[in-house]
Formats: structure tokens, C-alpha cells, sequence
């Protein structure tokens, strides 16, 4: 990054900070500042010793990726993974000569692709200051800007943009995005700063050359974690090596839901125009509930209810059966005694006529003979009867019982395809 100030140096012990050198004595507010301190660096320092530039109190480096004009940073992912590797957050910058939106976003793809697959864990910069760009209008510096920046957010970076005071108020303006402001002073004199670059003339150990040296005066340290979920601000992130996520999301086996912002969308309802339910749940958990699930939970309660009415048929049918064949085995047990009785009476009438044998006592023995064979003769269909009754009983028990059990089977997989299709909390 370039200078348009001359720095003023003094040593860190007199600003009791653990770096070499800063500028002039800093604002109130900024002594505070000046306890995170940061660094930013391109292939024109060489060979840096992270370790020793760790050990020196410095906390983040914001590293060159390069840009389309010039190429990558010959230096880049060396820095990236030593600065890491020591313990520092690492941001990125592009030294951006965009002349209009298509170049910013070619700038920013080339950035996102280069840092694919490193620790980049602090922001992601657009370093707008060439003279090249000095004549652009605010509004087309701001759609550079702008386009830059959108890009390196939808890949779940956090964008910055980088300038000096002056360019800032004459040129660009204030945007939506976070500010890193070069303003060699007492103070950062454009506001809102996120980073303050105090001095393009710092001294670190572990750099052989003069450093551009920065306050940090937001928290990145907080709200750009490594992994996992981070609540800010009331709401939830997903982040992957350092990255915020979008869209769909699988934690702990359960899918969650981001919005364009990384926000954890929670407690809505949606129902497209197909009919699937859409549940984001108070805790963010997506339920999603199919049309063909919600068939599948009509289909299997019509299923229910029709095994609860045949069982019922059946239980209806077993207790008549059981009536019935009760009802005959009383019936056979009846003529049976009465038969029983019968037979004794023709024997003992019988016997009688053939000690006395009158016209009355043999008429009354031949009757009772033939009422007993007759009442034997019911006694047996009665027995049939009564025995076919059992059985048909016996059966339709069974035809009761094996409803119930289909009944239950019914039961398992409509109270399943119902607890499907329920929306949670």
C-alpha cells in the first residue's frame, strides 16, 4: 500500500505498546486501539520471520494476494501459512486497478480462489487508491466497491475496503462496508474506521524493511470465528475455517438453514405452491414435510381406520358366535337331561307292561319309547349343532384376534406417518 503522509516516527515503548515503532502520540480513544496491534505486507518485505514478528506484539497482518493486472503476490500463501502457523490472524487485500464493475468482480474471483484453501481468518480487503482510478466518479468507485465486496461476502469472507483519509473524503465516500483507513496522524480522521493504518514506516522484528502498521478498532478476533456456530448480535452464524456459511447446513446431523446475510433462519413456516411444508424451528433445525408425506399420513390413516373397522366387525362377529354356540350347548345340554329322563321313563314303563301287560300300560310304554327316541334324536342334531357353533366361536375369535394384531400394525405405521407430517416448535 502506498503513503501520502510522512510518518513521524517514535518508539513503542513510548506509547507502551509492543511494537517498534508507531507514529505521534494517538488520540484517547485510540491508546486503546493501539493494544491490538497489526501489520500489512506484500512481496517487497521479503522473507519475514512470523515468529519474531509474533513475539513483537503484533496480532494480524493483512497479507497481498495480488490482483488480475499483476498476477498473485509471489509471496502470498508463504505469508499466510507463517503468519498463521505464529499464531496471528490473517486478512487479505487486493491492490485493485478496477476500472469498472466486471474487473472488480474479476478481482475478487481471483482473490477468492487464492485463498481457497488457507486460514484467511480476518478480512478480506479492496485496496482502492490508484491514481489510474482517481478520476472515477464516487458512484462508479462505489459500484466497484460494492461488486468487490458482494462477491468476497457471498464466499463467506468479511469485506473491507481499504484507502487513505483523503481519497475517502474527496472521492469515495463513506460505503456499506467496513473501512480500513490510511491516515498518518494523531488520529484516524474518517469515520467509521474498522483498521487504521498509523504509518507506512513502521519498524517489526522479523521484517528486514519498513512495514505498514495498523490499530485494529473492531473485534475481529470475536466475530470471525474459526468454526462453528457464533451468535452476533441476536443472531446465529455457521463458520468453516473461518469462512461464514450459506444456504443449507448439516451440524450434528441435523440440517440447518442460512440466509444471504449467514443469519440461522428459526421459528418460520413456509408452504410452497406444491404444497411441502418448510419448518425452520426455534432452534433452527430445518423439518421438511413433503406433499408425498403428507399422502403417505392420509393414506395410512385410511388404512387405520378401516383395520378399526373390521376389527370391530370381527370382535362383533366372535360375540355373536360366542352367544350362539353358548346358547346351543345350553339348548343341548337341556334335551339331553330331558332325554336322559325320557329313556329312563320308557324303560320303566316298558318293564311294567311286561309284568302287567293291560292295553294302557303297553300303549303308555310305546309312547314314551318313541318320545324317548325322538328326544335322542334332537339331542344329537343339538350336539352337532352345538359343536358346529364352537368351532365357528373358536374361529372367529381367532379372526378377532389376528384384526387386533393388523389393527396395532396399522396403528405403528399411521401414528409414524402422523408424527411425520407434524410441524414442530
Amino acid at each position: 500500500m502506498k503513503g501520502f503522509w510522512k510518518a513521524v516516527k517514535f518508539t513503542a515503548a513510548a506509547a507502551g505498546v509492543a511494537l517498534f515503532i508507531v507514529v505521534s502520540p494517538v488520540s484517547t480513544k485510540n491508546v486503546q486501539a493501539a493494544a491490538v496491534q497489526g501489520i500489512d505486507v506484500s512481496k517487497y518485505q521479503g522473507t519475514i520471520n512470523w515468529q519474531a514478528v509474533a513475539a513483537s506484539g503484533v496480532k494480524f497482518a493483512m497479507v497481498r494476494i495480488g490482483n488480475t493486472k499483476y498476477g498473485l503476490d509471489s509471496n502470498f500463501a508463504a505469508n499466510v501459512a507463517g503468519a498463521t502457523a505464529a499464531g496471528i490472524r490473517v486478512g487479505a487485500y487486493v491492490y485493485s486497478y478496477a476500472m469498472n464493475e466486471t474487473q472488480a468482480a474479476a478481482d475478487a474471483q481471483l482473490a477468492v480462489q487464492a485463498m481457497a484453501n488457507l486460514p484467511v481468518s480476518f478480512p478480506v480487503a479492496i485496496d482502492l487508491e490508484d491514481p489510474s482510478q482517481a478520476n472515477l466518479s464516487t458512484a462508479q468507485q462505489q459500484a466497484i466497491v460494492n461488486t468487490f465486496c458482494s462477491t468476497i461476502y457471498a464466499a463467506g469472507y468479511q469485506p473491507m475496503v481499504y484507502s487513505y483519509r483523503n481519497w475517502f473524503q474527496t472521492k469515495l465516500g463513506a460505503t456499506m462496508w467496513d473501512h480500513w483507513v490510511a491516515d498518518y496522524n494523531s488520529s484516524c480522521g474518517f469515520q467509521p474506521a474498522a483498521m487504521w493504518q498509523y504509518s507506512s514506516s513502521g519498524s517489526v522484528s522479523g521484517i528486514a524493511s519498513n512495514v505498514d502498521v495498523d490499530y485494529l478498532l473492531k473485534d475481529y478476533f470475536t466475530s470471525i470465528p474459526a468454526n462453528g456456530l457464533s451468535t452476533q448480535n441476536g443472531a446465529t452464524y455457521y463458520y468453516v475455517n473461518y469462512r461464514k456459511q450459506f444456504g443449507l447446513q448439516t451440524i450434528g446431523g441435523l440440517n440447518f438453514f442460512f440466509d444471504t446475510t449467514g443469519a440461522m433462519v428459526k421459528d418460520k413456516t413456509v408452504t410452497d405452491t406444491a404444497g411441502n411444508i418448510t419448518r425452520y424451528c426455534k432452534d433452527g433445525h430445518v423439518v421438511t414435510i413433503t406433499v408425498a408425506m403428507q399422502q403417505q399420513a392420509a393414506q395410512a390413516k385410511a388404512a387405520y381406520d378401516k383395520a378399526v373397522a373390521v376389527q370391530a366387525q370381527a370382535e362383533a362377529d366372535a360375540k355373536t358366535a360366542e352367544a350362539t354356540s353358548q346358547s346351543l350347548a345350553a339348548q343341548y345340554s337341556q334335551a339331553k337331561a330331558a332325554a336322559d329322563q325320557l329313556v329312563q321313563q320308557a324303560a320303566q314303563a316298558a318293564l311294567a307292561a311286561q309284568q302287567v301287560p293291560t292295553q294302557d300300560n303297553l300303549t303308555v310304554a310305546a309312547t314314551l319309547q318313541q318320545q324317548a327316541e325322538t328326544a335322542q334324536k334332537q339331542v344329537v342334531t343339538l350336539q352337532q349343532q352345538a359343536t358346529t357353533a364352537a368351532a365357528d366361536a373358536a374361529n372367529k375369535e381367532t379372526v378377532a384376534k389376528t384384526r387386533a394384531a393388523e389393527t396395532a400394525n396399522y396403528k405403528a405405521v399411521n401414528d409414524a406417518a402422523q408424527a411425520a407430517i407434524v410441524i414442530p416448535q
